[in-house]
C-alpha cells in the first residue's frame, strides 16, 4: 500500500521492511530510521540515516537524466549519502545512479557490486566522488568502482575487480 509522506521542516522516523518512493526535490531522512531494504527511489539528492542493516534491492537515483534535447534539458547531477549503524549490502537488483554526483556510503560493513558515480551524458570523463567507509568490518567489492576521487576506509578491504579514478585520485585505507 503506497504511503505519501510530507514534511515541512520537521523530522520523523521511518520503520519499514522495504522503502520505495520518489520526490521532485531532495529527500533527507535523518531520523533514527529502521529500514531493512531500499527499493527503487528517485530524488534530486538522497540522504538516509539508518539504525539497522540495509540492503539496496532497487535503483537508487539522485539527479536526473538528460531529456530528449540534452541542450535544453541537460543531465543534472545529484548526491547519495547513506549512513547505517548496520551493514550495507547491495543486492543483485541494486544500483546507484547519481548522473555524475557523489556517492557516500557508511556502514558497519559494506558488501557491494558495481558502484559508479560517472555521468551518462556525452561529456567524457565526468564523475562524482565515491566514499565507502566500513566502521567495524570489511569493504567487499564484487564489481567496478568508478568515480573522480575514490576513497575506501575499512579494517579490511577486499580487492575490487576494478578501482577506477577518473581525473582524480584513489585512496585505500586499511587499519
Amino acid at each position: 500500500t503506497p504511503i505519501t509522506l510530507q514534511s515541512i521542516g520537521g523530522s520523523g522516523v521511518i520503520t519499514a521492511a522495504t522503502l520505495t518512493g520518489s520526490s521532485t526535490g531532495d529527500t533527507t531522512l535523518n531520523g533514527a530510521n529502521a529500514i531493512g531494504s531500499l527499493g527503487d527511489f528517485t530524488a534530486a539528492n538522497f540522504t538516509l540515516n539508518n539504525t539497522a542493516a540495509l540492503t539496496l534491492d532497487g535503483a537508487l537515483e539522485a539527479g536526473a537524466a538528460a531529456g530528449s534535447d540534452p541542450v535544453l534539458d541537460p543531465e543534472t547531477a545529484g548526491n547519495i549519502t547513506v549512513t547505517s549503524a548496520g551493514a550495507i549490502t547491495q543486492g543483485a537488483g541494486g544500483t546507484f545512479n547519481t548522473h555524475g554526483g557523489n556517492i557516500a556510503l557508511t556502514g558497519s560493513a559494506l558488501t557491494l557490486g558495481v558502484v559508479d558515480a560517472s555521468s551518462s551524458s556525452s561529456t567524457p570523463n565526468t564523475a562524482g566522488d565515491i566514499s565507502l567507509t566500513a566502521t567495524g568490518g570489511n569493504v567487499s567489492l564484487g564489481g567496478a568502482v568508478t568515480g573522480n576521487i575514490v576513497t575506501l576506509k575499512a579494517s579490511n578491504v577486499a580487492t575490487p575487480t576494478t578501482l577506477q579514478s577518473i581525473g582524480g585520485s584513489g585512496v585505500i585505507t586499511a587499519a
